[in-house]
This record gives C-alpha cells, sequence and structure tokens, in this order.
C-alpha cells in the first residue's frame, strides 16, 4: 500500500513540475509579446505621425506646401566623371585566366 500511495505521489510531483514549466514557458512567451506588441504600436505611432506623413510627401512624392520654394541642387561633377569613367579593358586570354584561376 506505501509503494501505490507513493507511486501514485512521485506521478503528481513530476504532473505538477511539467505543468509549471509549461506555466512558465506560457509566461515567457506572454512576456515577448507583449513586448512585440508595444514596440509594435510605437511602431505605429511614429508612422502615423504628421512629420513623419508630411517628410514621406516630401521625400517620396516630391509635393511641397503652398507658397515653398523647392531647390534641386544637381550631383557634383567628381561623381558624375567617376561613374562615367570606362572600366579598364582587358584581353580575353587574362579574362579566362582570372575566370579560372579566381584573379580579379
Amino acid at each position: 500500500m506505501v509503494i501505490f500511495v507513493g507511486t501514485l505521489e512521485f506521478q503528481q510531483i513530476r504532473k505538477r513540475q511539467q505543468f509549471n514549466r509549461e506555466v512558465a514557458a506560457l509566461k515567457k512567451q506572454e512576456a515577448d509579446l507583449i513586448q512585440k506588441n508595444q514596440t509594435l504600436q510605437n511602431g505605429l505611432a511614429y508612422f502615423n505621425n504628421d512629420q513623419y506623413k508630411d517628410m514621406v510627401a516630401r521625400q517620396q512624392l516630391n509635393l511641397r506646401k503652398d507658397g515653398e520654394i523647392v531647390v534641386n541642387f544637381p550631383p557634383a561633377v567628381e561623381q558624375q566623371s567617376q561613374a562615367s569613367a570606362p572600366a579598364p579593358k582587358t584581353s580575353n586570354p587574362t579574362k579566362w585566366w582570372n575566370y579560372f584561376f579566381n584573379k580579379q
């Protein structure tokens, strides 16, 4: 009888420990979801802000307010000359050599 009761008590202890582990995992998951929810709410508040909407309208849609003057500057001459500079020409055998022996 003592062995039977001991076995039942041992099973109850194991089930209780397993239950406590599950509860702890769910509490951790809840805390993670609360933090993620808060982060998403902060992002939503930022994107619904009038200043953000104004910035996006100006940058992406090229809009301006009434009476506002917009000035666009051309890119610097150095950047244009570097971008349009032709690549150095290499011979075909050199290209094959680089291809097979991974030299660049």
